[in-house]
């Protein structure tokens, strides 16, 4: 039978356990972003003196774990994505999933991740606090039918861009998972020091 932490109640979400918006709301909403109001909205968010740095106000306060890894590569890759005003979508999906705290206005699609029958390999941040991180990881970790747990694990000082924040990190646990599922010993990654392993916290 289905674990206790998949199962649903209606309109909340299973794995923050807070209730989401109704479905007039959500379409109500996604109407205004995708009007004149929406657009200008947008142009607002990706603006600012000097240039860009609205977008980096937003990244240091909500994706990274530090401010200082908010660097001109990252600076020059969002300026020049929002120069596409379409490009509000995937900014707008990204706040609808996280505003309010949790993720209410997100559209749940628990019984599609509970039919994943692949390997899962989950690589969260720290941000919160370890035993936090811990914590949710292991929610979601439960609800897996094949959770990969020995490639899994919790990446220090890394909050939403983990891939980005701990690059080598994150490419020796996804080495890891390919040579586990997959058996590919084409990949090498140099392995880490013993202070770059303390970056890292296995899910086993």
């Amino acid at each position: 039978s289905r674990p206790p932490q998949a199962r649903r109640v209606r309109g909340i979400n299973p794995v923050t356990r807070r209730r989401r918006a109704s479905r007039r709301t959500q379409r109500l909403l996604w109407a205004l972003a995708c009007s004149p109001v929406g657009n200008i909205f947008f142009r607002r968010l990706r603006g600012g003196r000097p240039k860009g740095s609205r977008i980096k106000e937003f990244t240091q306060r909500n994706l990274f774990y530090s401010a200082d890894d908010v660097d001109a590569e990252w600076m020059a890759n969002c300026i020049a994505g929002s120069r596409d005003i379409r490009n509000r979508f995937a900014t707008f999906a990204y706040l609808c999933g996280s505003i309010p705290a949790g993720g209410a206005w997100r559209d749940e699609r628990g019984e599609l991740f509970d039919s994943l029958s692949v390997p899962l390999q989950l690589l969260h941040g720290d941000y919160g606090g370890i035993e936090n991180a811990a914590m949710r990881a292991e929610r979601i970790l439960a609800r897996a039918q094949q959770p990969s747990r020995s490639c899994s694990a919790i990446i220090r000082r890394a909050r939403a861009c983990v891939p980005y924040e701990r690059a080598p990190a994150t490419a020796r646990m996804l080495a890891k998972f390919v040579e586990l599922h997959f058996g590919d010993e084409t990949i090498v990654i140099e392995s880490g020091s013993p202070s770059q392993e303390d970056d890292i916290l296995i899910l086993s």
